[in-house]
Order: structure tokens, then sequence, then C-alpha cells
């Protein structure tokens, strides 16, 4: 899923992903801008929504935005409309194109 959708929407995904002990789905580097996470945006994904709630205060403190999502199969749609919401990171001259066309602000 993740490879998927790093070749579909051309955006770097890094999976899994663990900073520190906290094991992550993904890692989105390019986006999280308007949630005011610097570092990017971890997706957990699973059944375990306790152990990811309890690690999503500490990783907000490292400068990631903890983003728990419920899907398990790649879906354009639903993965533009949350990275979308986050914001990209950088210069918008380099977002995607779906991105541009996409964005509300």
């Amino acid at each position: 899923m993740w490879a998927e959708a790093e070749a579909d929407l051309g955006v770097d995904v890094i999976a899994p992903y663990r900073v520190d002990t906290i094991d992550c789905s993904a890692y989105f580097p390019q986006f999280g801008d308007r949630s005011g996470s610097p570092r990017g945006t971890l997706v957990l994904v699973g059944d375990l929504f306790d152990y990811y709630w309890q690690h999503a205060r500490e990783l907000g403190a490292l400068g990631y935005l903890a983003s728990f999502w419920g899907c398990r199969v790649y879906d354009r749609d639903a993965f533009i409309e949350p990275l979308t919401e986050y914001g990209w990171l950088g210069p918008i001259e380099s977002a995607p194109g779906w991105y541009r066309e996409f964005r509300d602000d």
C-alpha cells in the first residue's frame, strides 16, 4: 500500500518507520505544516488505537503529527484528503500537482 501511494502520489513515504521506541506504519516527511508539525506526519494504522493514542502527545512534542488512518489498502482519494488537510512542508512550487489542485488555502 505505501509503495503504491508513493509512486502514484509522487511523494516520499517511508514505511514502516520508528521514532525512538514507537513503531509507526508510515512517515510522510513532506506533510504536516498546517498542524504545526515541522518534522512531518506519522501514520498509524491498525487495531492498536490505545497504543497509538498514548504516544500521540510524545510524537507531537518531537515535532511530528500522529495521524490515525483506518485504511488497509491504497485508495488515492482517501490519501489525498488528509494529506491536503495536513499541508505541504516545502515551497508550493515543489508540491505535487494534485496537492496544488485540491488545497483550499
